[in-house]
């Protein structure tokens, strides 16, 4: 049965592609993007307007405040995802993007978790319940969304190579999903028994598993030291060598984006830079207010 339904799907496929238009639509998508990447240099495409751009210059406010709070209580964090491949590329915000990343070591994360749901709420901003996966901050009635994400490392001279970290990853991931509810005591032994001891010398850096597995690595030299970018006009912290941190993730990141650019649009059912306008919130005003919380 299962080789005859096999034949069939293999004998229809051409037919459906050939009545959905498929190729047609795939051979005009290819001609697009081959002339926005050979034609257009990414990095002089206009800037978002309307509701989006409010929403973008609101999140430069909620990055402003919240990388304030954590410079004053000492808590090192830098750019991360699409936050850094718009300061960097665009020195802002990427022209279609709607919310924000930045990144922290692990023993930055968990100080963050102490200090930050205090501090946020002088500013009325919002923030999830602990968990070693995200930290997500947001002032969700103007549809303003912050993540700050943990970095772990491992001791460099305990993997094999890039495929070997990524197996002790992916095995990790799968234990962490069915065991995410012991204490952190226990997950911390499993961790390091499934993809070894952290190390503070030879150190190999990688996205939180908890979060998700990606597979890709970091040489400490990539990161460390930080330096300071410019983003939407406020300067804040970017891993050391942004082009190599910025390959490894995306690989050619002067590129135009393959699929969705609004990776937030539909949250519950709507688009979240039109928050503001179903809240009744006039958000120049709204921006206004935010550029005046000062941390002490």
């Amino acid at each position: 049965m299962k080789k005859l339904l096999r034949f069939i799907i293999e004998k229809l496929r051409p037919i459906i592609r050939e009545i959905a238009g498929w190729d047609e639509l795939k051979e005009e998508t290819a001609t697009i993007r081959y002339v926005l990447d050979n034609y257009i240099d990414i990095r002089e495409f206009p800037k978002a307007t309307g509701v989006l751009r409010q929403c973008q210059l609101g999140d430069a406010e909620l990055l402003r405040i919240v990388c304030e709070i954590l410079t004053k209580n000492n808590i090192q964090y830098w750019l991360g995802y699409g936050t850094l491949l718009g300061a960097v590329r665009h020195k802002g915000f990427i022209p279609w993007d709607d919310d924000l990343d930045i990144c922290m070591t692990r023993d930055n994360y968990n100080k963050a978790w102490e200090v930050l749901p205090e501090e946020l709420k002088k500013y009325d901003i919002n923030n999830n319940e602990p968990n070693p996966q995200r930290i997500a901050i947001s002032i969700w009635k103007a549809g303003l969304i912050l993540d700050i994400f943990p970095v772990d490392n491992v001791d460099v001279r305990t993997v094999k190579d890039l495929n070997d970290l990524k197996s002790r990853l992916i095995k990790y991931r799968s234990y962490y999903k069915k065991h995410k509810n012991d204490t952190p005591e226990s997950l911390k032994a499993a961790k390091e028994k499934i993809i070894g001891p952290e190390s503070s010398d030879n150190p190999i850096w990688y996205h939180n598993v908890e979060f998700g597995t990606s597979g890709l690595a970091y040489d400490n030299s990539m990161i460390f030291p930080l330096k300071v970018v410019e983003f939407e006009g406020y300067e804040f912290y970017a891993p050391n060598d942004c082009h190599k941190y910025l390959t490894t993730m995306y690989g050619n990141y002067m590129s135009f984006p393959r699929n969705g650019v609004l990776h937030h649009h539909g949250c519950g059912g709507q688009n979240i830079t039109e928050n503001a306008i179903k809240k009744g919130i006039d958000m120049e005003k709204f921006i206004e207010e935010l550029k005046q919380y000062k941390v002490d």
